[in-house]
């Protein structure tokens, strides 16, 4: 059994004694505001850790970061934390580790994340058991790492790029649908296991998928695409 095929299965364990076991106690959701300065920070490190729930993220905070948390324990709340160490600021967003449930109509365990469209960013994302809808193209990215777990996503990396920027991205189940942008370069490696890859707009070069403008423009996204179960979509804004 390959490594890649017994990552999948492990996470559709995970989610099958998740849903048995995790959903009690749950009261009425309430909503919770959190905002984190940029404290002098001329850069910053984000780091989201999310294990179970839906988690939305876009650009147009004022400050480093605004967000609405919704859950229905007391308990679930997030974990923020923020540091500076000299010109560089470091901030983590984590569910609680002893956190167990599955969202349901009645159950709920939103994320919704804005983050400053001007500082340099280095942002890695990890999603456990849930979707996310992550629109990214606005940040001023100087790299970008996400996993996903089990459930689908949708990434929007279309924008006016100014720089280079190289992306990773790692699905374990469910489909993954990534918007990019036409008038800027981009080269798509794809490493897929169960699923097919629509990309309309793009042409095939071994591997990869790149648009029109690769090679022409001069910014270029490269993005790593690998999906264990589950289709890819790429799209080119319009």
């Amino acid at each position: 059994m390959n490594r890649r095929f017994s990552v999948v299965i492990g996470l559709l364990f995970v989610t099958i004694l998740v849903l048995t076991t995790g959903c009690v106690g749950a009261g009425p959701a309430g909503t919770d505001h959190e905002s984190v300065g940029l404290g002098g920070a001329e850069s910053v490190r984000v780091e989201i850790f999310m294990g179970v729930g839906v988690l939305l993220i876009d650009g147009g905070a004022d400050e480093l970061m605004e967000a609405d948390f919704t859950y229905s324990q007391d308990s679930w709340k997030p974990e923020v934390e923020y540091a500076v160490t000299g010109s560089q600021g470091t901030l983590a967003v984590r569910q609680p580790s002893a956190m167990g449930v599955v969202p349901t109509p009645n159950i709920r365990y939103e994320w919704d994340v804005r983050l400053n469209n001007d500082v340099p960013m280095d942002l890695g994302i990890q999603l456990g058991v849930g979707g996310g809808n992550l629109d990214l193209g606005d940040l001023n990215l100087s790299r970008l790492h996400i996993g996903l777990g089990v459930g689908g996503a949708e990434i929007d990396l279309s924008g006016d790029w100014q720089s280079d920027l190289d992306a990773n991205i790692e699905g374990g189940v469910g489909g993954v649908k990534v918007t990019l942008p036409r008038d800027v370069g981009v080269r798509v490696e794809v490493e897929k296991g169960l699923g097919g890859v629509d990309a309309d707009g793009f042409t095939r070069d071994g591997d990869a998928y790149v648009n029109d403008a690769y090679g022409q423009s001069d910014v270029t996204l490269r993005l790593n695409l690998k999906v264990g179960v589950g289709g890819v979509e790429l799209n080119l804004a319009d």
